[in-house]
């Protein structure tokens, strides 16, 4: 990225979007590194449910709005895969309802860039009346779910300007992935040899995302 104020400058870009999309690499490359331990251990500085706590779950529900909805289906299939759990996505404004199985048993993922998305908001105060865990994965640090969300996952994508996103859902995604190998590793759905593995192929994506927007005559609109 060009020298400038990287949250109110296009630098040099067309538009914020473009910019916004040559900034993916950067945005995975923190939310990544934030996440893990200097010897790739995944440590989340806001989570706090035990050991027996997640080993006693038996359903994940991904709650979001938007792209983060989309954000939930990818983290649905990957905790049923493998963390094998059931699992479901479910669109925020829908969650009331739904009536989804909620219990101490469940661990509710809320999905909210802003933190204040007030559908998903909604939905995280539903989850927490009804007993369940919950988790969030935000971007704003000060926002209300950041405050008021029993478990917190930050993205560190930077502020995003374009409506369309991009940056933010890259890193998302990495947050998520991130959360589901805990969740597998800390209750022996997978060996640490596989979660290692797993980790070391997500370490990996950032510069992936590189070599791709860097020869943008091989990406067609």
């Amino acid at each position: 990225i060009k020298a400038c104020d990287r949250n109110s400058d296009k630098c040099g870009y067309k538009h914020y979007m473009l910019k916004e999309i040559m900034e993916q690499p950067s945005a995975v490359r923190r939310t990544v590194s934030d996440i893990l331990t200097d010897n790739n251990k995944i440590r989340f500085k806001g989570f706090k449910l035990t050991k027996k706590e997640i080993c006693s779950l038996d359903h994940i529900v991904f709650v979001a709005c938007g792209s983060a909805y989309h954000v939930g289906t990818v983290g649905a299939y990957a905790c049923e895969r493998l963390f094998k759990r059931h699992s479901q996505a479910v669109i925020a404004s829908e969650f009331r309802y739904m009536h989804p199985h909620l219990d101490e048993k469940t661990l509710v993922v809320i999905i909210s860039q802003s933190g204040e998305t007030a559908d998903t908001l909604a939905a995280m105060r539903i989850a927490e009346h009804c007993r369940a865990k919950t988790v969030g994965i935000v971007n704003v640090e000060n926002s209300t779910i950041a405050q008021e969300c029993k478990n917190v996952i930050f993205t560190r994508a930077g502020k995003e300007v374009a409506v369309a996103t991009t940056k933010a859902y890259s890193a998302q995604l990495a947050a998520v992935y991130l959360l589901t190998l805990y969740l597998a590793g800390t209750a022996n759905s997978l060996s640490q040899k596989e979660v290692a593995e797993y980790v070391d192929e997500l370490k990996a994506v950032p510069d992936k995302i590189e070599q791709i927007l860097s020869e943008p005559e091989k990406i067609k609109p």
